[in-house]
């Protein structure tokens, strides 16, 4: 199964190796905290993130699919088993699981991992989740390898669930181009003066990406 997954993703991975406007977002997120805030990167692909937010933010990448050769190498992890992985130098100030959940086979379990033990207690976690919403008249099909959809009141109950709170949501664009970056922003920034993340809660809206805090210590 390990093997077989390895295969796959080795001929997948490649697709998602440039600057959409999830990554670009993500990466202007992270530039408005201070230098040497350090970043760990699941799902991190051939760490096109780390060279998208300079070398000012201490980085390390994960993914399945182990990438040597890139610059900083990232290291081979299956998300479906974080027991067989030991990560040294935790925790960290900002946690990023981009286009992830979707293809684990215990999501919950591996937010409940990740946030207990490789996260700071005061740290930032980046995630996205598929917008189910969206899908039964989606421009694209979904993809093969998903395990999970999401919807937005959903995705915000579990995640409560988990003692994470969600203090900012911004709804992606069919097609992830930069170019609708500005108006995903603009309703972001419209949500949060509302108070209300699930005004964002529309069928054209693909993907969230969403900002939470461990319970305990958000703002």
């Amino acid at each position: 199964m390990m093997e077989s997954k390895l295969r796959y993703w080795e001929k997948e991975s490649p697709k998602y190796n440039w600057p959409h406007a999830r990554l670009l977002l993500i990466a202007e997120i992270i530039q408005r905290a201070p230098a040497g805030t350090s970043v760990l990167d699941l799902g991190a692909g051939k760490a096109l993130l780390a060279r998208l937010i300079g070398p000012s933010y201490p980085y390390r990448g994960l993914d399945i699919v182990g990438e040597t050769a890139s610059e900083p190498s990232v290291e081979a992890c299956d998300f479906d088993h974080l027991e067989h992985f030991h990560l040294s130098g935790t925790p960290y100030d900002i946690v990023v699981a981009s286009g992830l959940l979707e293809y684990l086979e215990n999501w919950k379990s591996f937010l409940r991992h990740v946030t207990a033990h490789w996260l700071s207690p005061n740290g930032l976690l980046i995630t996205s989740v598929t917008n189910a919403r969206a899908y039964p008249k989606a421009p694209i099909l979904k993809h093969p390898a998903w395990k999970n959809m999401f919807s937005l009141p959903q995705i915000l109950n579990e995640m409560a669930e988990l003692d994470l709170s969600v203090e900012g949501v911004y709804p992606l664009l069919w097609g992830n181009k930069r170019w609708g970056l500005p108006l995903v922003k603009a309703l972001s920034a419209l949500a949060m003066r509302q108070a209300n993340f699930l005004y964002l809660d529309r069928p054209w809206v693909s993907q969230f990406l969403l900002l939470a805090r461990p319970k305990h210590n958000a703002p």
